[in-house]
């Protein structure tokens, strides 16, 4: 079975002036738990472009804003062989606290902010377990270190 939709998102990286990993904490129902994920979410018709998304998506939901927002390349597809709807990801560098995140009946979240090292041991044993975080958790790191950050 396809499942088509024209709901594209984006999917924000973002890091602090010091270098810590910015994530949300949210329940979700589906599987009835409360997951560690990066923010992002739907590009909204009102939305300029990609990054004026994403910049909204990260205020929105964490608070923060970013000194500079870089589109990652490539997309991120949820499942290719059965699903049309696809991620833009981003690289939020040098974000900043601004504001207290916007939570609606449709989100309760709850803001972490994570140094690298426990938010890979939290990959690593279980605790993020969520598929397009894990992703550009990937994408994100290696590019980082190939521009030496």
């Amino acid at each position: 079975t396809l499942f088509d939709s024209n709901r594209t998102s984006v999917l924000i990286f973002p890091l602090t002036t010091r270098f810590k990993i910015i994530a949300v904490k949210q329940f979700r129902p589906a599987i009835e738990k409360i997951t560690v994920e990066l923010p992002g979410g739907n590009i909204d018709p009102k939305d300029k472009n990609i990054v004026e998304a994403a910049k909204r998506e990260l205020v929105e939901e964490t608070g923060y804003r970013a000194e500079e927002l870089l589109l990652l390349p490539n997309k991120l597809w949820l499942d290719p062989s059965t699903c049309t709807p696809y991620i833009y990801p981003l690289l939020a560098l040098g974000c900043k606290k601004i504001k207290k995140p916007d939570n609606n009946e449709n989100e309760d979240l709850r803001t972490v902010v994570l140094p690298p090292k426990l938010w890979m041991k939290m990959i690593s044993n279980g605790k993020i377990s969520d598929m397009k975080t894990l992703a550009l958790t990937l994408l994100a790191t290696s590019i980082l270190k190939k521009q030496g950050g």
